[in-house]
């Protein structure tokens, strides 16, 4: 298990939102973890996917990630005890030692999708 920095980066293209944050976190194997403000963030790596888990006092995000495939996950509303399907279509997924930039689309239910773009910077520093 490694403590490292992570440098984070969050675009909502459709709402033309950014959300940055700079954190320490960790990397255990092929699991990195860490604590965005009220919100947990673990990402498995496997190959070539990623699994992505948000944890959130009211709500939990279950997605994965696949280049060039749609995903189905689970966002788990616990205020109200309610399970909505989310679909993830995965544009571009690059990892890489210490990066991994993601660009996806995610449609919950029947709305429209929403285009995100996500990297994520990190560093062992123990």
């Amino acid at each position: 298990m490694s403590k490292i920095n992570i440098k984070a980066f969050l675009e909502n293209q459709i709402e033309h939102t950014q959300h940055k944050t700079e954190t320490i976190g960790i990397q255990n194997e092929n699991k990195i973890i860490y604590q965005d403000n009220e919100i947990q963030m673990i990402l498995t790596i496997m190959n070539t996917e990623i699994h992505m888990r948000r944890i959130q006092k009211e709500a939990i995000l279950d997605c994965s990630f696949n280049p060039s495939l749609t995903t189905d996950g689970n966002y788990d509303i616990k205020s109200v005890n309610m399970m909505i399907p989310v679909k993830m279509n995965t544009k571009k997924l690059q990892i890489e030692k210490g990066k991994i930039v993601l660009e996806y689309e995610m449609t919950l239910a029947d709305e429209p999708p929403k285009k995100f773009y996500y990297e994520l910077a990190y560093e062992v520093i123990e």
